[in-house]
């Protein structure tokens, strides 16, 4: 997806998250990069441990949402928020 396809704009927005994966395996830890209407673009550590689809909890704030990835690009994803 290119930035003419992007629905809503991003902001800037570093702030820490948790992947919830809800089978009870442990959370992952993650930090939001940016952040729009639809998704976020996440940093995560290990990339390979993030299921297409999970919940993620941002901390700040203490929302969830439902996620699915768009894209993986090393050390970082895009997800969209699901409805």
């Amino acid at each position: 997806m290119d930035e003419r396809e992007r629905r809503s704009d991003r902001r800037r927005s570093v702030r820490a998250a948790s992947i919830i994966l809800g089978d009870g395996t442990p959370d992952i830890p993650c930090v939001v990069l940016d952040r729009s209407a639809g998704g976020v673009r996440l940093h995560v550590h290990d990339p390979a441990l993030v299921p297409d689809n999970f919940r993620l909890l941002i901390l700040e704030d203490n929302s969830e949402h439902a996620c699915a990835v768009i894209w993986r690009t090393g050390n970082e994803i895009g997800v969209q928020f699901q409805a």
